[in-house]
């Protein structure tokens, strides 16, 4: 609303499936934005932020009915494993997939969602960081997959 600000934040999506759930992550920096999230022909659905993150009342969080899907589209696309390690990390990162050398885009927010580190880098091989505090970060590749890292120098 005009009285509210947009508070730029990531919001999970999870796509309940028979072979298990996915969870994906977006980025929320606009009052209005479209995404299109691959879902493949067993997964039934799409539960907007599942874990009930988003503050949507005063002092107490709720079941927020004002976040809806406007519609749904299957659409068959593989599905990319990724595996990030050293967790916790101090100055670098790998970002591990059966692809070797496959180049991703490699996003690292803070805690307060503002992005601290933007590369397109490859797979398989050491990423170094710049120098960041200590404190919990997420990384998305690819803007889909989103890890949550410990950052410990």
């Amino acid at each position: 609303s005009a009285n509210t600000p947009l508070f730029k934040t990531p919001l999970e999506i999870k796509i309940p499936g028979a072979a298990g759930d996915t969870v994906v992550r977006i980025f929320i920096d606009q009052n209005n934005t479209t995404f299109n999230i691959p879902v493949s022909n067993t997964d039934t659905g799409l539960v907007v932020d599942p874990n009930q993150w988003i503050p949507n009342g005063h002092g107490t969080v709720l079941f927020d009915t004002s976040i809806f899907v406007s519609s749904v589209q299957t659409i068959a696309a593989p599905v990319q494993k990724y595996s990030v390690y050293p967790n916790p990390a101090s100055g670098y990162l790998n970002i591990h997939t059966a692809m070797h050398n496959q180049i991703v885009d490699a996003a690292l927010y803070n805690s307060l969602g503002q992005l601290v580190y933007n590369s397109k880098v490859a797979t398989n091989t050491q990423i170094k960081l710049p120098q960041l505090p200590d404190g919990l970060y997420v990384l998305q590749i690819n803007n889909c997959s989103a890890f949550k890292v410990v950052i410990s120098n």
